[in-house]
């Protein structure tokens, strides 16, 4: 199941016609995750550049948080398809741009983190 959130991470739909799902998860390095839906799908809209997907398998397993990369996003031209590339949300933490000063003082790191992550 793929559930897809807004920018401040509120559910906003669910894409019941995923497939092609993939997720590649390697050690010391950024997992990925992909997935297609077929061009006529409403719910092509919801996955807007930069939403988050959560990824939960059929039998239950979380595969985590990843945000849809609107760079690698392939519309094929013979293929009636979209497929999304996306990003885990640990990716984030390497974003560059973050507007203004922001001082963390006496915050544990998971509230730093948060704080971070809420910017």
């Amino acid at each position: 199941m793929i559930v897809v959130k807004d920018k401040n991470l509120s559910d906003i739909g669910i894409l019941e016609n995923a497939y092609g799902v993939r997720v590649k998860r390697l050690t010391n390095e950024l997992w990925t995750a992909t997935f297609s839906l077929p061009k006529t799908d409403p719910k092509n809209s919801l996955c807007d550049h930069l939403n988050y997907i959560e990824i939960t398998s059929s039998s239950g397993r979380y595969y985590g948080l990843y945000r849809i990369m609107p760079t690698e996003t392939i519309k094929s031209a013979n293929d009636d398809s979209i497929t999304y590339s996306c990003e885990h949300v640990f990716a984030t933490l390497l974003d560059d741009v973050i507007d203004g000063y922001y001082q963390f003082s006496g915050y544990s790191t998971r509230q730093v983190l948060q704080g971070i992550l809420d910017l």
